[in-house]
């Protein structure tokens, strides 16, 4: 789905998140070509999005949890404050850190037989490492609830919390991606930017504040020669700007 294209880079994201994996996610996405519009995360399996950390081989071998933890973390902040788009492709069961990471995308597309969980609480511990981007995705309310009550919901229950933007039946996954993929590439890389830094920034900031914050940070933006000749090109001349951005 998807390869093939040097504009898009695809992860394939395995069942089991590993340090190995994680850390070669965050290199990537901290070296993207000039070339690459748009992230795409899909499950490397089919029937598997992703189960999130490899927690019996971590019992097992007694290992030490903070390699594996950390390495999620950063591939987490990177795709969070990634300097293009991303986009999350969810097939079959999204378990954990598998969840966090379709949480830190942009956009998730789903087949409507897609499962998401987050069961950590069972177990008698917190998903603190994707707690963060979960909040930003469903709320603070709704994502207690989720981790409270642990079971999985499907796709059509996490579009209704806000983890999901579409819901497809599996045949539709990859044409939906796709027609995502073109949405997503159209935003200039600079306002993705913006808008990351911006929605972390207001979000500490009391509502007026922030409101009057933002109104200033428009002002500058609306002033700029580049966004003028965009606007201009979109409105005077009856021509679509966006293509021009890249």
């Amino acid at each position: 789905m998807l390869r093939g294209r040097s504009d898009i880079l695809v992860l394939e994201v395995p069942p089991l998140l590993t340090t190995m994996f994680a850390e070669s996610m965050t290199a990537a996405l901290d070296h993207l070509s000039e070339e690459v519009q748009v992230v795409v995360l899909a499950g490397a399996d089919r029937d598997v999005f992703s189960l999130g950390m490899d927690l019996e081989s971590f019992v097992r071998e007694r290992a030490d949890p903070v390699p594996a933890l950390r390495a999620i973390g950063g591939a987490l902040t990177a795709i969070h404050g990634c300097s293009r788009a991303t986009l999350g492709v969810a097939r079959g069961r999204a378990v954990g850190g598998g969840v966090g990471l379709l949480a830190a995308c942009d956009w998730v597309v789903a087949s409507d037989d897609a499962t998401f969980a987050l069961p950590e609480m069972l177990w008698g511990f917190v998903p603190a490492a994707i707690w963060p981007v979960i909040v930003a995705r469903m709320g603070p309310a709704r994502a207690r609830a989720w981790a409270m009550t642990a079971f999985a919901r499907d796709a059509a229950a996490a579009s209704r919390a806000g983890l999901v933007d579409e819901v497809v039946p599996p045949g539709d996954v990859e044409p939906a991606a796709r027609r995502a993929v073109r949405q997503l590439a159209r935003p200039d890389r600079a306002a993705i930017g913006l808008l990351r830094s911006w929605s972390t920034e207001s979000a500490r900031l009391p509502v007026e504040e922030a409101i009057l914050r933002g109104a200033e940070l428009s002002a500058v933006q609306l002033v700029d020669e580049l966004v003028r000749a965009r606007l201009h090109a979109y409105f005077v001349e009856g021509r679509p700007a966006w293509k021009e951005n890249q």
